[in-house]
């Protein structure tokens, strides 16, 4: 299945928590070990790009996580077992969906087993035929 939820949020995070950017070194004359470094070029063209990865308020955003197993279905606790993680805080909601990565798998799954299938039948009739 699929779960569709607003993930947890982080608050105002820095670059290497929000981006995962590397850092400057922490030793040979380095302040600022955290920091973003240089966010745009010269006079040309002279402001900072649209989109650039800066300092911000991290999470709390939808969130889909793709193709997770259902383990058990209990309706008397009003609940579904997953297997895998699910976005968002506990007592959070969440939306399940049919996993379109699953039906994907399955179609080539049942595609394959189809073809295996047809060659066995091609190898036995010909096997017939020499015999006779």
């Amino acid at each position: 299945v699929d779960v569709w939820g607003i993930s947890k949020g982080r608050g105002f995070a820095g670059v290497m928590k929000r981006w995962d950017f590397s850092g400057f070194p922490k030793s040979h004359g380095h302040r600022y070990h955290r920091a973003v470094g240089a966010i745009g070029q010269r006079t040309d063209p002279g402001r900072v790009w649209k989109g650039k990865r800066m300092p911000g308020h991290y999470g709390a955003k939808p969130v889909r996580v793709q193709g997770l197993f259902v383990v058990d279905v209990l309706p008397e606790e009003n609940a579904i077992l997953v297997k895998g993680s699910v976005p968002g805080h506990n007592k959070g909601m969440v939306v399940v969906e049919h996993s379109t990565i699953a039906y994907r798998k399955s179609q080539k799954l049942k595609l394959k087993r189809l073809q295996f299938i047809l060659e066995n039948l091609v190898k036995e009739e010909s096997q017939e035929v020499s015999e006779s």
